[in-house]
């Protein structure tokens, strides 16, 4: 929410800033507490299996649907408007491989990665 507030201010957007808990980072299970290289571990097993939700986490599936529908209501609201969303790298990076039409297991070594406050144009 703060960095999408700076940017909101920045960029002098009249209409108001809205927000949605469905853009929230990926919960990761119990692997949430620890440190990145730890995320490897879930990671790889999503390239086995998009739907694994091996460490409590919500699988890669779940967050394409998550993000999609976030995504759907916000175009529902305002239809031909441009949206920007502001997100995290894991979700954004899943959300674009299924705009790009990649398979969900080949996301994370398909779909090109995003340094902290990248602009993204979906499917780009």
């Amino acid at each position: 929410r703060e960095t999408a507030e700076i940017i909101h201010s920045e960029l002098a957007v009249r209409a108001p800033l809205a927000t949605d808990h469905a853009l929230r980072e990926r919960n990761m299970g119990y692997l949430d507490t620890k440190s990145a290289d730890t995320a490897r571990a879930l990671w790889a097993r999503d390239l086995q299996d998009p739907a694994h939700t091996d460490y409590g986490n919500e699988s890669v599936l779940d967050v394409i649907e998550r993000m999609s529908g976030a995504l759907r209501r916000q175009c529902g609201e305002h239809n031909g408007a441009i949206i920007l969303m502001v997100t995290h790298g894991d979700p954004a990076l899943i959300l674009n491989g299924a705009f790009l039409g990649i398979a969900p297991e080949n996301t994370r070594n398909q779909v090109p990665h995003f340094d902290n406050c990248d602009i993204v144009e979906l499917g780009e």
